[in-house]
């Protein structure tokens, strides 16, 4: 919208100057009002101030028609104007509106990454854990796995993860039950967490 105001104030320009005749800024500005590339209504306000060119031009001569189309242009600069204003303001509002969504999508992202680090900690602390028990009983860990709820012999809360743990042990495979805490949910035992428990099958 700025070049084509811009343009239009070098018209009137030289129209007050009388560089330009009424009839060839007519022509101009209807040639102007026919690019919708800056919004329909802008070619509209233009489109409309053509219409009244032409009329002055038809009804009016001399001095008083330029007069008159200068008074007509002059109205044509402040709504444009006016619309410029409206549109730099809706153009606000929508960055800040896309900036309060990237703020959002950016904290549930940081947070949702900030728990899966977590979770890898606590899961690597389990692994660690499973790791010590097996080979102090003289075993090697074959396969680890989340064991569901169906599944498990031990029972857990929301602050427990269980795991079958397959593992050798003088040349036979043996299985069996751990019951870690999840240290998301504290350190301590309560009524969301149970304490750690093996079970180790025969």
């Amino acid at each position: 919208m700025g070049d084509r105001t811009g343009k239009i104030r070098l018209w009137v320009a030289d129209f007050r100057e009388r560089r330009m005749g009424a009839e060839e800024l007519q022509l101009r500005l209807e040639s102007l009002s026919q690019n919708n590339d800056q919004g329909e209504h802008v070619s509209h306000l233009i489109y409309d101030a053509v219409c009244d060119i032409e009329q002055i031009r038809n009804t009016q001569g001399g001095k008083r028609q330029h007069g008159a189309v200068s008074a007509r242009l002059e109205e044509l600069l402040i709504a444009l104007k006016t619309e410029q204003k409206a549109v730099v303001k809706a153009d606000r509002r929508e960055d800040a509106q896309f900036r309060k969504i990237a703020l959002i999508a950016g904290g549930i992202l940081l947070l949702a990454l900030l728990i899966t680090g977590l979770w890898l900690i606590v899961k690597d602390g389990h692994d660690d854990a499973i790791e010590q028990v097996i080979a102090e009983r003289g075993g090697k860990v074959v396969r680890v796995e989340e064991a569901s709820d169906k599944e498990s012999p031990l029972e857990r809360k929301k602050f427990n993860v269980v795991y079958r743990i397959e593992y050798e042990q003088d040349g036979r495979m043996h299985v069996a039950w751990y019951r870690g805490m999840n240290r998301l949910g504290g350190r301590e035992p309560s009524s969301n967490t149970l304490p750690e428990q093996w079970l180790f099958e025969q």
